[in-house]
C-alpha cells in the first residue's frame, strides 16, 4: 500500500497535479510580465509566418481558459452492487454453505476504487487506482 502510494500510479497522478499547477503558475507570471514590457503575446499572425515560413503554427483566436484545478477529491461514496440471481446460484450450488447471499459493495475512496465480496465462505477485497480503469 505503501509503495504504491510512494511509487505507482496514485503518486504518478500527484506529480502530474504539481506539473500541471506548476505550469500555469509559469504561464501566469509570463504574461504578467509580458504585459508590463508591452510586447504583444502571442505575436501577430504575420510575424509568425514571416519566422516560421510554411511550417508556422496558427494562434487560436479564442484560446481556452486554464482549468482552476486538473482533479479534483471526491468524497468517499460506496454502492452495493451485489447481484442477487448469481447469489442465489452461488447458494444453490454450495448446498448452503456460501450463505443466502454473497455481499458486493464498491467503495470510491479519493485515489482509488475499492471491491468488496463477502458470504459465509470468506471475504475479498480488491483495490485498484484510478489510473488503472
Amino acid at each position: 500500500e505503501k509503495r504504491r502510494r510512494d511509487r505507482g500510479n496514485i503518486a504518478q497522478l500527484a506529480q502530474l497535479n504539481g506539473l500541471y499547477s506548476a505550469a500555469t503558475e509559469l504561464d501566469i507570471k509570463l504574461g504578467i510580465v509580458v504585459n508590463s514590457m508591452g510586447a504583444k503575446y502571442p505575436p501577430p499572425q504575420r510575424v509568425i509566418d514571416s519566422i516560421y515560413g510554411e511550417l508556422a503554427p496558427h494562434v487560436l483566436k479564442h484560446p481556452a481558459p486554464p482549468h482552476k484545478l486538473p482533479t479534483s477529491n471526491f468524497p468517499t461514496k460506496s454502492y452495493d452492487t451485489t447481484n442477487h440471481c448469481i447469489s442465489a446460484c452461488m447458494c444453490v450450488g454450495t448446498l448452503g454453505l456460501a450463505g443466502p447471499v454473497t455481499k458486493q459493495e464498491i467503495t470510491l475512496l479519493p485515489d482509488e476504487m475499492m471491491h468488496t465480496s463477502q458470504n459465509w465462505c470468506g471475504a475479498a477485497t480488491t483495490r485498484r487506482p484510478y489510473a488503472n480503469l
